[in-house]
């Protein structure tokens, strides 16, 4: 019996498939289908209710990794990535037209499907570890607003949803979901958003600040 975890007998390839967006599945491989779920069109739609979730999936996709683009002489963008899963997750986000275009020290660069350049300020990341389960990183988007956004194990993401109605909404039937996809085979994670208002940040950066000094 050959047990071959960390890929060293094979190709150690990750792909995505599908995911679900406020309670809709949509798989990129009907990405052409009219009769499926298309998560472009709904989108685009802004009175579409999901509208602004799908769009915080994708930037989440985009910009919460540790990923490093590279621009080919041809023009096209080759992703360099410690791990398959980042990369799997860039290069869907760079598929539904949120493309990861340039990291700099402080900042990520996101160009969307009408050709627009968006600048995330990125003000903290906090790498996964086997303890945390997740990765994390603090923003601030183009429209001066600070984000939180995760990725990690479902549980641990799951476990830290927030209890109110409206943060709620969607627990269930993404639950169904989960166990739908893991029937189908397919490994799964969870993301996470939060707005952070801007005096709440200010206490946890401080907090964080001061633990990072006292660390080092």
């Amino acid at each position: 019996v050959f047990s071959d975890k960390t890929g060293t007998l094979t190709m150690n390839v990750m792909e995505y498939k599908k995911c679900s967006v406020a309670g809709v599945i949509y798989s990129l491989d009907e990405i052409d289908d009219l009769s499926k779920p298309n998560l472009i069109k709904n989108l685009d739609n802004k009175k579409d209710s999901t509208s602004e979730t799908i769009e915080d999936f994708l930037v989440l996709l985009a910009a919460c990794h540790t990923v490093i683009p590279e621009t080919n002489l041809d023009g096209t963008i080759h992703y360099n990535a410690a791990s398959p899963d980042e990369k799997a997750l860039v290069e869907a986000a760079a598929k539904y037209g949120y493309e990861f275009v340039a990291r700099k020290p402080e900042s990520v660069t996101i160009k969307t499907p009408n050709g627009a350049e968006l600048v995330y300020e990125v003000l903290h990341v906090i790498e996964f570890t086997s303890a945390r389960k997740r990765m994390s990183v603090v923003v601030r988007t183009p429209k001066n607003e600070i984000k939180l956004y995760s990725k990690g194990a479902d549980n641990v993401i799951l476990d830290r949803l927030g209890h109110s109605i409206q943060q709620r909404k969607y627990y269930d039937v993404t639950v169904q979901h989960l166990e739908r996809f893991a029937n189908e085979g397919l490994r799964t994670l969870c993301l996470g958003v939060s707005k952070i208002p801007r005096e709440e940040y200010d206490q946890w950066s401080a907090i964080m600040q001061t633990a990072s000094t006292a660390i080092e």
